[in-house]
């Protein structure tokens, strides 16, 4: 699975709670930030193995005003 800047993924961390949010930053150890859609950090150093993809990020329309 290819992951970019701006997917949606859900990642479920070790404590088994479930984090929704879009990847902010891609990081090359092979781990991602995962940010809401304000830009507010939700986790940082989620594994690329364990991200379910939700949606690309070329189907989300972006407006920075």
């Amino acid at each position: 699975m290819r992951i970019q800047k701006y997917d949606l993924v859900e990642y479920r961390n070790k404590a088994g709670k479930t984090i929704r949010g879009y990847v902010n930053t891609l990081f090359s150890r092979g781990a991602v930030r995962i940010a809401d859609y304000a830009g507010r950090e939700l986790y940082n150093g989620a594994s690329l193995n364990k991200l379910k993809k939700l949606q690309n990020a070329d189907t989300l329309i972006w407006e920075v005003a």
